[in-house]
């Protein structure tokens, strides 16, 4: 069975730890993939961390860029650039910053 468009093969790295190789499933929501990152490293509170590409524009991954993840990425695991709380747990708000970010990185 040939693999799945949806599934890529990516590489996720913290600074002091072993990096993760992983298959990205691109159907699942960001939150439970940074989530799963963060459970093998031990951390608490998977929603104070963003992934970011570490080649390029150092860009934040969102659920609208995810897409442009290609095999053999390499993704770092970092504090996200706003904690969560600011936004009262709206997730939508949090992602809508962090496009600001990326957006403001181009410039």
């Amino acid at each position: 069975m040939p693999p799945s468009k949806d599934v890529v093969k990516i590489a996720v790295q913290m600074m002091g730890a072993i990096p993760q190789l992983i298959e990205l499933n691109q159907a699942k929501p960001l939150s439970a993939v940074v989530k799963e990152v963060c459970e093998v490293w031990n951390l608490n509170n998977s929603e104070r961390y963003a992934l970011q590409y570490v080649d390029g524009q150092q860009a934040y991954i969102t659920e609208l860029n995810r897409g442009e993840i290609k095999n053999g990425s390499i993704l770092q695991l970092t504090t996200a650039p706003t904690p969560p709380d600011t936004f009262n747990g709206n997730t939508s708000a949090h992602l809508t910053h962090l496009q600001n970010v990326n957006s403001q990185q181009l410039h």
